[in-house]
């Protein structure tokens, strides 16, 4: 997340489907944990199926959903229901 020069956040991080359309309504920039994984993986900085198999062993709910559209955007990680 970037601080913009008027000293705001460029992207809200946030997981609860409540908050996320709430800040959506807004017009908020939105993103949540698999985006922040997703743009670490895209930057070399991990591994994006290490990273959701650790969150996975956590109560981290994910539906697959959400799974296959972030996958989308990292070429080579094709979603596996």
């Amino acid at each position: 997340m970037d601080w913009g020069a008027d000293g705001k956040a460029d992207e809200v991080l946030i997981d609860d489907w409540a908050g996320r359309s709430e800040a959506g309504r807004r017009r908020l920039n939105v993103t949540g944990t698999l985006g922040v994984l997703a743009s670490a993986h895209l930057a070399g900085l991990l591994d994006f199926d290490w990273a959701l198999a650790r969150l996975r062993t956590t109560n981290f709910r994910l539906s697959a959903e959400v799974e296959r559209l972030v996958r989308r955007r990292l070429p080579g990680l094709e979603w596996k229901p």
